[in-house]
């Protein structure tokens, strides 16, 4: 919770609730306001990361520690609505300095930013924007956080790393002040680990030499094959002796990995720069680590992007074509429409909502004919299509019949699809 209005007077044990932690973070400045406090269940562990909340805004860092999975970062927000620009500098340096431990985050807590509700890529602050794209983070809820007989304004946030351990974005209509309240389900284990280690096995050729890998082919007895008469056993001989003699020249060797393979787009290049990353992060380089780090990123967007253009222009039919498109669309999380703000009137009635639509959408053509090309006798005048139509016909092909299509013609096109 935001703006809890807390102080040093208030203890906590006034604020406690039974079976659940308190965290807070109480405002410092001498005007009242502000603050921000999480209530934790006792059986989630957890630990408060104060060492992330390095500046003077009102954050509160929490890291949860579920079983089987890696831990979260999640980061407790309020910005006064007449905050400065430098607001977003030290809530930058919070986050940067959580992003360098290579964590899911999770962000969440009253912005004062309007997000668009209706274009979910518009903010009301492109520095923050700037932020928020920088480290990946992605602002789930799609719905007005705050309400009145004016406007409707989504200024309460909830961003993620990972979209796809995201279950459901809830924002209910009903509130003791007056922004709604914000809610998010996370799946606790949206992948659950193997307890033993993930491994490969392949060959090493770090030390193989051709030349002597020839010799000692030559050397090799496959003339005792001659003197087994069943075929089967004389080529299970032959591949025993080909394999003791590529074992002491590329012998085989077992890798611990994270994954058993790696996307097809993934190159040599992100590999490399990727460990030159993780490097600088060890020694706590931070400066060189930034650099690296969005060089991957850059790596990985540009050989994504190289690989889905071939792997679509290559396609002969539409299936594979959906499958590669659909690989692109993250898993996005959808909200229910709760109201409609239209011609300057808020509807929340779900069928208001879609006669509104419907009305809308019906009447969409009439509404956007230009008035100068309009006059009281004949109605709207389509000169510049009718050119435009006129130039692309051939001489004589005004007039053209589209044929009807019978049940067995739209048969015979479905079976050669």
């Amino acid at each position: 919770m935001v703006e809890t209005f807390l102080n040093d007077e208030i203890g906590t044990e006034t604020l406690q609730i039974e079976g659940y932690k308190i965290e807070r973070k109480d405002r410092k400045a001498i005007n009242y306001g502000g603050g921000v406090i999480a209530y934790i269940r006792n059986s989630v562990c957890h630990q408060r990361r104060i060492d992330l909340e390095i500046s003077s805004i009102e954050s509160l860092w929490i890291e949860i520690k579920f079983p089987n999975t890696n831990s979260i970062l999640i980061g407790i927000f309020y910005r006064p609505p007449s905050s400065f620009q430098s607001w977003i500098d030290s809530a930058e340096k919070e986050i940067d300095k959580a992003s360098a431990e290579n964590k899911e985050i999770i962000l969440l807590g009253d912005f004062n930013i309007n997000f668009s509700h209706i274009n979910h890529t518009v903010v009301g602050n492109q520095k923050w924007k700037d932020c928020i794209n920088l480290y990946g983070l992605q602002q789930i809820v799609h719905k007005p956080t705050r309400v009145t007989d004016k406007c409707a304004t989504t200024i309460d946030h909830i961003y993620t790393t990972d979209v796809d351990h995201i279950i459901e974005v809830k924002v209910p209509s009903y509130a003791v002040s007056d922004h709604y309240p914000v809610c998010v389900t996370r799946k606790l284990n949206p992948k659950i680990t193997n307890m033993e280690h993930l491994s490969i096995e392949y060959r090493s050729f770090k030390q193989f030499d051709k030349n002597k890998f020839i010799e000692n082919l030559t050397n090799t007895p496959f003339y005792l094959i001659e003197s087994i008469g069943d075929v089967d056993e004389a080529a299970n001989y032959w591949y025993n002796l080909f394999l003791s003699t590529l074992d002491k020249h590329a012998p085989k060797k077992i890798k611990r990995v994270k994954n058993t393979q790696q996307p097809e787009w993934w190159t040599s290049d992100i590999n490399s720069a990727r460990h030159q990353r993780d490097y600088f992060q060890r020694i706590g380089d931070i400066y060189n680590y930034k650099i690296w780090r969005n060089k991957v990123t850059f790596l990985i967007e540009q050989a994504k992007k190289k690989y889905f253009q071939n792997a679509i222009s290559n396609c002969k039919d539409s299936k594979t074509i959906w499958k590669y498109v659909k690989s692109l669309n993250p898993k996005k999380v959808h909200n229910n429409i709760t109201h409609l703000e239209y011609k300057n009137s808020v509807i929340q009635n779900d069928v208001d909502i879609a006669n509104t639509f419907n009305v809308h959408f019906t009447n969409i053509a009439e509404s956007i004919v230009d008035d100068k090309l309009c006059n009281n006798d004949d109605g709207a005048r389509f000169d510049a299509l009718n050119k435009f139509v006129k130039s692309k016909l051939q001489t004589g092909s005004e007039k053209f019949i589209i044929p009807e299509m019978s049940i067995l013609d739209v048969n015979m096109y479905l079976k050669k699809t």
